[in-house]
């Protein structure tokens, strides 16, 4: 199932008769799991055994797919959405969504304990 189709299914879940609440989005992302610092590149398919190399993605990139995500869907929240050393993105993001989106847990926990 690709990120498409789960986003799909959890925004199309059926309301049941007498509830009262909303399906809203926050994801943690924790890039820095999957960022490369050789290529500056954020590898996708990072936990796979036979990672060929083909959804390696860059900041401008993946900015633009948290950028979908927030359009398209009910997200309120994206924790640690790039590297803690990835000012540049961090700083475009929040630039071109707004910062209520964006939660930067990693950022001052690292500077903190720098």
């Amino acid at each position: 199932m690709d990120d498409s189709e789960v986003m799909f299914s959890l925004l199309h879940l059926k309301r049941r008769p007498h509830t009262l609440y909303e399906v809203v989005i926050g994801i943690d992302v924790v890039a820095s799991k999957f960022y490369g610092e050789k290529n500056m590149a954020n590898d996708l398919n990072f936990k796979e055994e036979n990672n060929d190399g083909k959804e390696k993605i860059l900041g401008e990139q993946l900015k633009d797919l948290y950028k979908s995500f927030v359009s398209e869907y009910l997200f309120v929240s994206i924790e640690d959405p790039f590297d803690q050393d990835d000012w540049e993105h961090y700083a475009m993001m929040t630039a071109e969504c707004g910062d209520k989106y964006i939660l930067w847990e990693i950022i001052f926990l690292w500077v903190w304990q720098r």
